[in-house]
């Protein structure tokens, strides 16, 4: 049921104007997790962000190992649809995966995407280029190929070096799609 202000205008005529219920983002947030936990885990599937803005825009980011199958998002979809009435709410629902290039945003991202080549931009404003090869809750490990020079020698030669940086450290983390 959609919300209208009735009024009596100037010229004793109704007035009517329509007011969209805000929908409650952990509402949201609270179904988007229980549904995925539910139907999508076997899958590997898993919420990275929910975000409504204030028009009702309701936008679902998932993320999986194998990637996020459109059959999934389709019945993430109906099923929202059906625990958040449209009348009730006017909202609009996008539904989809991260995308192959979009900036990794959460710690099990990192952990899906371990021995994959990352570009990482460091808050001190480092570019870094290399192989994700391990994370947890609070970095991950970045083994780069670098050009070094060792005490001695006359030319620089290829060496690998990892360096584990903190999430905070980092502007962000996106994978390196190769053709």
């Amino acid at each position: 049921m959609r919300n209208f202000l009735i009024g009596m205008g100037a010229d004793e005529a109704p007035i009517f104007i329509y007011m969209k219920m805000k929908m409650n983002i952990t509402d949201i947030r609270n179904f988007v997790e229980e549904y995925v936990a539910n139907h999508g885990e076997a899958l590997g599937i898993f919420v990275v962000d929910v975000s409504v803005d204030g028009d009702n825009n309701v936008v679902v980011s998932l993320d999986s190992e194998g990637g996020v199958d459109l059959d999934f998002c389709g019945a993430l979809t109906r099923g929202f649809g059906e625990r958040f009435n449209q009348d009730e709410y006017d909202y609009s629902l996008e539904v989809g995966s991260c995308g192959l290039t979009s900036p990794l945003r959460m710690p099990r991202q990192y952990e899906v995407r371990r021995g994959e080549k990352v570009e990482v931009l460091t808050t001190d404003g480092r570019k870094l280029k290399g192989v994700l090869t391990a994370s947890d809750e609070s970095g991950f490990l970045l083994t780069e190929k670098r050009m070094v020079k060792a005490e001695g020698e006359k030319r620089k030669h290829e060496e690998e070096v990892t360096t584990r940086l903190l999430y905070t450290e980092v502007k962000y983390t996106k994978p390196i799609i190769e053709v």
